[in-house]
């Protein structure tokens, strides 16, 4: 069995707190769903609640046809690997709902600012 590659995280770093962050999401197989603006109106609604109940101040996002950009800093109780992991999930099951595809590749790309 091929042993399951770990997420691209820094290693002595623990995304809590008052940090900012440039974050990238990439859709399964790089598939253009954000070319369709009611997918782009599902995964939003998801970003925005997550964003809320988790405690992260989103500055910008873009949604490119097969990934999103996020720039966005957290509060002093956020955590931000829980907030994406949430994120991910809720749209992620939403999509899956209604369009019957999966939405996300495994893991994301951070950048600590």
């Amino acid at each position: 069995m091929q042993k399951r590659k770990r997420a691209p995280r820094l290693k002595d770093f623990d995304y809590l707190g008052y940090h900012a962050y440039s974050i990238t999401i990439a859709t399964n197989k790089r598939t253009p769903h954000f070319s369709e603006t009611q997918k782009v109106a599902l995964v939003l609604s998801a970003f925005k609640q997550a964003s809320e109940q988790y405690s992260a101040d989103v500055y910008v996002y873009c949604f490119m046809p097969d990934h999103l950009h996020l720039l966005l800093t957290g509060q002093e109780n956020s955590n931000l690997i829980t907030f994406l992991k949430q994120f991910k999930q809720k749209s992620g099951y939403t999509f899956k709902q209604e369009y019957s595809c999966v939405l996300w590749q495994r893991g994301y790309y951070d950048h600590v600012l």
